[in-house]
């Protein structure tokens, strides 16, 4: 375990190639899924979210939804762009109940437009459960112009205190400007926090456990997590169900 290392703006700025050597140097996989348990369909993971952020940008109710958000200069501050407006608009609501059936992955033009009625009640737009918020998340980063190598999708376990019992959980992170070995949670619905990227906790992957830091005043220290372990991580370029970092003689 190290703590987060701040690398300087003007460096990153410069070799902004740095957030990509630190992702190839991830035990890459591929990783398929079972996005719909109803219709029994499995799909690679990193390909099946490629083609969701090609889609997406052809998509009139995706782009009018992007179109709302403000486009502002800096990722971190277009990232809290984006979560916010996800955040503030989206509502949780579970797949048996709308899509009656334990697991459905819904792309982000379902989540956004999706309407449905089932036993008389009426379900969509702009809801859905946790996958479906870091998917769109995602995406709409992804239109806003943020790299894929700065955004992961997470799933594993979480936690509310160490003696909950432990459930099944999926969010978007994000690695902040100036640490590219680091994430930051963008989670909208279990744990979500309204705080700009400099402000959040920070996060660091080791294999399947995970390490969540507090800023202080005069750096970070570690505290309990609610994320317990993980199961798999991907974006669009790569899949991997371990991570761990090889950079600069540290593992």
């Amino acid at each position: 375990m190290m703590a987060p290392v701040r690398f300087s703006l003007p460096l990153v700025l410069k070799y902004p190639t740095v957030f990509e050597y630190t992702e190839q140097n991830v035990i890459s996989s591929t990783i398929a899924y079972l996005i719909d348990s109803k219709m029994r369909k499995a799909v690679y993971l990193q390909d099946w979210l490629e083609t969701q952020v090609l889609r997406s940008k052809e998509s009139s109710v995706v782009m009018n939804m992007c179109n709302k958000i403000p486009s502002v200069i800096g990722y971190d501050d277009q990232v809290y762009e984006v979560f916010s407006y996800v955040w503030n608009n989206l509502k949780y609501i579970d797949d048996g109940t709308r899509w009656k059936t334990p697991e459905y992955w819904a792309t982000p033009e379902e989540t956004i437009k999706e309407t449905q009625v089932v036993n008389g009640t009426k379900y969509g737009p702009m809801q859905g459960d946790c996958e479906d918020g870091a998917i769109l998340i995602y995406v709409l980063c992804r239109i806003k112009g943020i790299p894929a190598n700065r955004l992961m999708i997470w799933a594993g376990d979480v936690q509310e205190s160490a003696v909950a019992p432990t459930g099944g959980h999926c969010c978007c992170f994000y690695k902040p400007i100036e640490y590219p070995l680091n994430f930051v949670s963008l989670d909208w619905c279990y744990y979500p926090k309204m705080l700009s990227m400099p402000y959040r906790n920070m996060f660091e992957f080791h294999k399947k456990d995970i390490i969540e830091f507090s800023k202080e005043k005069l750096g970070f220290t570690t505290v309990w997590s609610c994320y317990r372990s993980s199961w798999f991580f991907f974006n669009e370029d790569i899949a991997y169900n371990s991570f761990i970092y090889k950079f600069l003689g540290t593992q």
